[in-house]
């Protein structure tokens, strides 16, 4: 199954890189904003640094980049909440007050505006200790 959706989303994507090269109209194609695709196909890079075997290469760096330093985030923060019950209660407050009810999320606006929330990454001293 996984196997099944990882190829789907590889082709997906493929798809997306060759409409983008393909793309007749203008230096962004059907594009409402530029992409990292069209900054390396207007490059100077040779074209056989342009494919799209390539280009989707940089596609996977890009999201594995940027799922690896979530992940290690939300794992560093989540680590120290469960060391520190103190902080985790004083989290917890904070969302209850805007999260009565767990079954009805509190919207992006909401726990934008909480302090300790919006905090926690920053909390985090160089030894990874909550301030």
């Amino acid at each position: 199954m996984l196997e099944r959706c990882l190829h789907s989303r590889h082709q997906e994507c493929r798809a997306q890189i060759k409409g983008i090269m393909d793309s007749e109209t203008d230096d962004y194609g059907k594009s409402s904003h530029a992409t990292i695709f069209h900054e390396i196909l207007k490059s100077d890079l040779p074209p056989n640094e342009k494919t799209v075997d390539r280009l989707w290469q940089e596609a996977q760096i890009l999201v594995a980049a940027g799922t690896e330093t979530t992940a290690w985030t939300l794992s560093v923060i989540t680590f120290h909440l469960l060391s520190n019950p103190h902080q985790l209660q004083r989290l917890r407050r904070e969302l209850e007050e805007v999260m009565p009810n767990p079954a009805k999320p509190a919207s992006c606006t909401e726990l934008e505006k909480l302090p300790y929330l919006v905090g926690s990454p920053y909390l985090v001293d160089f030894k990874g200790f909550f301030y």
